[in-house]
């Protein structure tokens, strides 16, 4: 297991004074696109600090007046990456659910059977728990999970 940490993150009210910890959303989806033209294996803390500053700006296109979270199919539908590609996002509504993941007929209660059928269909996906989205990525023989946690002081991992 590989752990690659940014030198900022997305809870900080100084650099994000206007949607500090609400837009791990969209700078999961950031890091979804990025991992499409660059090789999450070959990512630095730079790579993860450019997310987390693109996905702010992203959040805030997208609910540009307002510091409450967002769903991947919210989310403004041009990106510019952190290389200057430039990307347009077409959410999968069919792929969505919304819910506890033992209610998907076929799925089971097992969170790994779910991702398991999950990377079958797609190789990016935000998943969303609680308040907390994540950018999941398949690569040819891994998957990569990329977060943006703020842990607060009785949380746990």
């Amino acid at each position: 297991m590989k752990i690659l940490q940014g030198t900022i993150h997305q809870g900080n009210h100084i650099l994000f004074p206007k949607y500090h910890g609400v837009q791990c959303c969209a700078t999961s989806v950031v890091a979804c696109a990025h991992a499409m033209v660059h090789d999450p294996d070959l990512w630095t803390p730079k790579d993860i600090d450019a997310c987390v500053h693109v996905g702010t700006d992203l959040h805030s296109q997208s609910k540009p007046s307002k510091h409450t979270y967002i769903f991947p199919h919210e989310v403004h539908k041009t990106i510019v990456l952190p290389n200057q590609n430039v990307l347009s996002l077409i959410a999968d509504d069919k792929a969505k659910f919304v819910g506890p993941i033992h209610d998907i007929q076929y799925f089971g209660d097992d969170f790994s059977c779910a991702l398991t059928s999950f990377f079958e269909s797609s190789r990016f996906g935000i998943l969303t728990c609680e308040q907390y989205s994540f950018g999941m990525i398949l690569s040819e023989s891994d998957y990569s999970i990329i977060g943006y946690l703020i842990l607060m002081p009785k949380m746990k991992l």
